[in-house]
């Protein structure tokens, strides 16, 4: 299917041009064209080749074989329904690729444990959790090194009260593969000492502190969540029960009731 593009100008006032005059020397052009993306190259080359600012342009209807009108081409070269640009309206060349679905932002979590990390003779590890129930990590075999090995570590600490009482559930793994556990004998006393030094700074014991804190706060919140999920069951199931007394009630004073 072609297609023909109407090539036109004015003058600009704003440039001390006539408006009801073409520019000198500027003539309207009529070109064929095989699709809307030739209107588009087409309008924009008579613009480039004319040197004609937005206020000149006065072309850009674009007529199918019958000579009706059928798009219109704007002075940036997008191709629009027969009217030009409006609101809402989306131009028919180029296609607009669809905008993405906004993602949504994650509400952050507000009890999310802080995970300090300090250091120890054989290298980094992270505290996960607080001071009813915390692990200690590493997440890089690599930075942790035990005889020349290097190592993943997993364990548990136990607290009496704000004090560290030991260690439990010990795991030590060469190169950080289940089934090649690694002696931990003398690393546990090593890491245990760690552990108390780091929390002998006020600034760090607090840092447990706060994620005990946020661990409650959350328990609260659940339990809370818990008593309004089985409020509303009684409530659904009192609704229930008086449904039934009311069918009961219609059946007659022969019904039996059990009140």
């Amino acid at each position: 299917m072609s297609y023909t593009v109407i090539l036109d100008n004015r003058g600009n006032p704003d440039r001390g041009q006539h408006a009801n005059l073409r520019l000198p020397g500027v003539p309207t052009r009529k070109a064929k064209v095989a699709d809307f993306e030739g209107a588009s190259k087409a309008c924009r080359e008579y613009i480039e080749k004319h040197e004609l600012g937005g206020g000149n342009w006065t072309g850009g209807k674009v007529l199918d074989a019958k000579g009706k009108e059928v798009a219109y081409v704007s002075y940036n070269g997008k191709v629009w329904p027969p009217g030009g640009y409006a609101v809402g309206v989306s131009p028919l060349w180029p296609e607009e690729e669809p905008k993405p679905e906004p993602v949504a932002t994650p509400r952050p979590d507000p009890y999310a444990h802080e995970v300090p990390t300090l250091d120890t003779p054989y290298g980094p590890v992270s505290l996960h959790g607080d001071l009813e129930n915390c692990a200690v990590r590493n997440h890089d075999a690599e930075e942790f090194v035990v005889g020349g090995e290097s190592c993943l570590i997993s364990a548990w600490l136990e607290f009496d009260g704000d004090r560290l009482g030991g260690s439990k559930s010990w795991l030590l793994l060469r190169n950080g593969w289940s089934g090649h556990d690694v002696d931990h004998s003398k690393v546990r006393p090593v890491i245990e000492k760690a552990v108390m030094d780091w929390l002998e700074e006020p600034a760090n014991m607090a840092v447990l502190v706060r994620n005990t804190i946020k661990t409650r706060r959350r328990a609260i919140e659940n339990i809370t969540n818990e008593i309004a999920r089985a409020e509303r069951r009684l409530a659904d199931t009192f609704a229930e029960t008086e449904r039934l007394e009311a069918m009961l009630d219609g059946l007659g004073p022969d019904a039996p009731r059990n009140r």
